[in-house]
């Protein structure tokens, strides 16, 4: 199996990635259990796999639905949610999850943590799976935005302030 990128080459490096069985070991990034020689093959090391380890299982295999989302646990959130959800269309999980990446963005610029000893600001990491058409363009675009604009117009003026800095030098 080939893995997709963005640019459709099937790799961000510009090489392909092949996943397969080869001889009870994995063939990862194009390489074999013949590095060394045997067989006269030598494309890399590779991982070997365990006899004990179970069956892969399919993704998506007898998933039952999940639970519905918990809207009332975030509190005035929630009616910022539903907004998003009527505008878009999305699902609740969906609008819950950018509205909370959004409020994690806007909340680094004003707070620290303490974590492991070390101040560092506040990040939410969200992963969003929907498939095509689920909304996530117009629920990030609508959650988000407003911050993208206003860091597109920043980097803009700071590239002119940048430009008119560098032409007094001279």
């Amino acid at each position: 199996m080939t893995i997709s990128s963005r640019d459709g080459t099937g790799s961000p490096v510009g090489q392909t990635h092949r996943y397969s069985q080869h001889q009870g070991s994995l063939d990862l990034f194009g390489e074999s259990p013949l590095e060394n020689g045997v067989d006269g093959d030598s494309r890399g090391p590779v991982a070997p796999i365990s006899e004990d380890w179970p069956a892969p299982e399919l993704i998506g295999a007898d998933i039952e639905a999940p639970e519905p989302y918990p809207i009332q646990a975030l509190g005035e959130l929630q009616d910022v949610v539903i907004a998003v959800q009527d505008m878009t269309g999305t699902s609740t999980a969906t609008a819950a999850a950018m509205s909370l990446s959004a409020i994690s963005f806007l909340a680094q610029r004003d707070y620290m943590t303490r974590t492991l000893g070390n101040d560092a600001p506040p990040s939410l990491y969200i992963l969003v799976l929907v498939g095509s058409g689920g909304r996530k363009s117009s629920t990030f675009d609508l959650s988000h935005g407003a911050h993208v604009r206003s860091d597109d117009d920043l980097a803009v003026r700071y590239d002119a302030a940048l430009e008119a800095w560098d032409n007094y030098k001279e």
